[in-house]
C-alpha cells in the first residue's frame, strides 16, 4: 500500500526490512529485495509512530511510538512484546547490537532513556544537555551514544551509562536522525 510520511527503517539478519508508515498508523515488512510482505497496524496500536530499529539477535523491531509517547518491541508478525517508558516522546531509536540496550531521546524532557532488552528503564541521561533531541545512534565500536538535537543544532556524545564525552555543530539547521558506523557520523 505504499508509505505515507515514512520515518524509521530496520533490518534483520535474514534481510527483513521494516519500515514505520506514520500517517498510516502501520509497520510495513518488506522482504530482502524491497517487495512488500505484511503490514501490521491500526490507529489503536500506533500514534505517528517515526523512529524504529532492529534488536537483530532477537529478531525483533522497536519502535518509537511517538505521539503515544512511548517505546513498544514488536515482532515482525505483529506481536507486541512490550510497552515502555510511558511519557516519552521519541522521534527515534537505537539498539546496541552488543547487549541489545535501547536508547531513546525524549523531545519533551530533553533527555535519554535508556531500557533493556526485556522493556525495563535502566536510565535517563543528558539532562541540560540536549535541546528537542530527535535522532539517536549507537557507536558499534565503543557502545558509546550519539544524539543530534534541533533545537541547539548540535551532536552530543555520551558514553553508554550518560557521561558527556564532547559535543560539536550539527553544521546544518535543525538536524534530525543520525547514523554512526566504525569512523562516520552520518547526518
Amino acid at each position: 500500500g505504499g508509505y505515507n510520511q515514512p520515518g524509521g527503517v530496520g533490518v534483520l539478519n535474514d534481510g527483513t526490512i521494516a519500515g514505520t508508515d506514520t500517517f498510516s498508523w502501520r509497520i510495513n515488512i518488506h522482504n530482502a529485495d524491497g517487495t512488500p510482505r505484511t503490514a501490521f497496524g491500526t490507529r489503536t496500536n500506533f500514534n505517528y509512530a517515526r523512529g524504529l530499529a532492529t534488536d537483530r539477535a532477537e529478531g525483533t523491531l522497536v519502535v518509537a511510538n511517538t505521539d503515544a509517547n512511548r517505546v513498544d518491541k514488536y515482532t515482525p508478525a505483529g506481536q507486541r512484546l512490550w510497552t515502555a517508558a510511558d511519557g516519552l516522546k521519541a522521534f527515534s531509536v537505537a539498539v546496541d547490537q552488543s547487549n541489545g540496550t535501547i536508547y531513546a531521546p525524549s523531545i519533551i524532557n530533553g533527555t535519554v532513556t535508556a531500557i533493556s532488552r526485556t522493556g525495563q528503564v535502566l536510565r535517563t541521561f543528558g539532562s541540560g544537555q540536549l535541546n528537542n533531541p530527535r535522532g539517536v545512534a549507537v557507536d558499534p565500536v565503543d557502545g558509546s551514544v550519539w544524539v543530534s538535537s534541533q533545537g541547539s543544532n548540535r551532536i552530543t556524545h555520551f558514553s553508554s551509562t550518560g557521561t558527556v564525552l564532547g559535543f560539536f555543530s550539527a553544521g546544518s539547521s535543525q538536524p534530525a536522525d543520525l547514523e554512526v558506523d566504525n569512523d562516520t557520523i552520518y547526518l
